[in-house]
């Protein structure tokens, strides 16, 4: 269920309340001992029935989220990001990419590898990607851009003597 803020004061909400219907009143059934029963009420039933109606207008520009500026989101979530300690690539898809690069350059099923080294492969590509994206950034802040570039990451490549 969606939360519903406090209106400001300068709007108007008009609530109405539905009264149960004719036939949810009390019916008097005879029973073969000629007494007369009333069937209990069912709670759940008389509270649907009683519940308040908002006027649509004034409902859904209560309920509309905050919206945040452009890029208050983004730093959220890189601090997030920075904060957690776990990998950022699943374990799964980075062993199966593993696999698969180590069956294409020594051939199908030639080598298998220990649950550690592939933990400890994922723990250092991870940090060099990490690294060299941090340098395609500053790179393209000293280029007075905010949005890296393929030209970017060439260079932060070029400038680390990497191929």
């Amino acid at each position: 269920m969606s939360r519903i803020k406090q209106a400001p004061k300068h709007y108007s909400i008009q609530i109405t309340i539905r009264k149960q219907n004719s036939k949810m009143e009390k019916k008097k059934t005879k029973s073969s001992s000629s007494t007369t029963t009333t069937p209990k009420k069912n709670k759940t039933k008389s509270k649907l029935l009683e519940r308040s109606v908002i006027d649509f207008e004034t409902k859904s520009e209560l309920l509309k989220q905050k919206r945040y500026r452009p890029g208050t989101m983004a730093l959220r979530e890189i601090r997030n990001y920075q904060r957690l300690n776990k990998l950022s690539i699943p374990k799964q898809n980075f062993q199966r990419l593993i696999q698969g690069l180590t069956n294409e350059i020594y051939g199908n099923g030639r080598y298998r590898m220990q649950k550690s080294a592939v933990e400890a492969i994922q723990e250092a590509s991870e940090s060099y990607l990490i690294n060299l994206l941090h340098d395609t950034n500053l790179l393209a802040i000293h280029a007075k851009r905010v949005t890296i570039m393929p030209k970017d990451l060439r260079l932060a490549i070029r400038i680390r003597g990497g191929q």
